[in-house]
């Protein structure tokens, strides 16, 4: 296949794509609106919905990266494209032992999501997924 990193969604799509980023110093870009959903989970709320695809764990899925020029493999499972990988845009500044995950961009209908502009979502939200090693 040609998979250049894998990880599995144990703890949250956002958290667990930010150990790629981490391991590869690299960075993603995530396309919200591509994130796939289930019929009924289409019917929830759009910010509650996308809260728990990106911050709920256990969801018994793999992530994984491939070149740009390979094309994912079709079969009898569903894959689907939700970003790309990208260089960091100084990745001497970033912390390789923060856990913010700040090489992760979130992009929703072409627009950036940030803290400051968090549409869909009304405010920031919280994309903590679950940590093993607290309290």
């Amino acid at each position: 296949m040609g998979a250049t990193a894998m990880i599995d969604i144990s703890d949250g799509l956002y958290q667990d794509l930010g150990h790629i980023c981490q391991q590869s110093s690299v960075g993603m870009r995530i396309h919200l609106d591509k994130l796939p959903s289930s019929e009924s989970l289409s019917t929830v709320d759009l910010s509650d919905r996308l809260l728990g695809q990106l911050a709920g764990g256990d969801d018994y899925e793999l992530a994984f990266t491939l070149p740009a020029h390979i094309k994912p493999p079709v079969g009898n499972t569903p894959v689907t494209c939700i970003g790309e990988v990208i260089a960091l845009s100084d990745p001497i500044a970033i912390d390789t032992k923060s856990p913010d995950n700040s090489r992760l961009e979130l992009f929703y209908q072409n627009q950036p999501v940030t803290p400051t502009q968090p549409a869909p979502f009304l405010t920031w939200p919280n994309l903590t997924g679950y940590q093993h090693f607290t309290g």
